[in-house]
């Protein structure tokens, strides 16, 4: 009913990752009633090997801007947020978390890309220069890796602006997680 009555609630085909997250959080904003379970519904999968590169999780095959896309997803879900009615300092503190754990993240992914010292040094220039743009790199001074269970030492390469150093890390967690 939702989605009759609201003909511009679809998936943003500008967007190549995060999409559904994106989605999911405009429709939970015009949704009067939600009912929450506590049951997982479904399991994300990740393969040991080669397979991962053929998931569009990981945008292998995407231009390096399409791994920003988090962003947007999490612009909705402030929005839910403040719609809800949760404090203005507790939703910015949850989404500062949220986008430093994001960028951690693809920041891993997109270093599956590398296989090149070309594509190392393109990876490399992508995220320094939005490593250091203020909404990312103020973000992770909100930034747990204890409670997102991300890498503790990619964090602090990225807060101390080692940005060299965080590609060369995430480039060894990409291929060990995932290869």
């Amino acid at each position: 009913k939702i989605l009759a009555k609201n003909k511009k609630l679809r998936f943003n085909e500008k967007m190549y990752l995060c999409e559904d997250t994106d989605f999911v959080f405009r429709y939970l904003f015009i949704s009067s009633k939600i009912n929450y379970l506590r049951s997982c519904l479904y399991t994300h999968n990740l393969k040991n090997n080669k397979e991962n590169y053929q998931k569009a999780t990981f945008g292998i095959k995407l231009k390096l801007n399409h791994q920003l896309s988090y962003l947007i997803a999490l612009k909705s879900c402030k929005k839910f947020l403040e719609k809800i009615s949760l404090s203005k300092q507790t939703i910015n503190k949850k989404i500062k978390h949220c986008i430093a754990a994001y960028t951690s993240i693809y920041l891993i992914r997109s270093s599956l890309k590398i296989r090149s010292l070309s594509q190392l040094i393109l990876n490399y220039i992508f995220w320094r220069q939005n490593l250091s743009k203020k909404p990312i790199f103020k973000s992770f001074n909100c930034y747990s890796p204890k409670i997102a269970g991300g890498n503790i030492f990619l964090a602090f390469f990225i807060k101390n602006k080692m940005y060299f150093l965080s590609i060369l890390l995430a480039y060894y967690i990409s291929n060990r997680r995932y290869l």
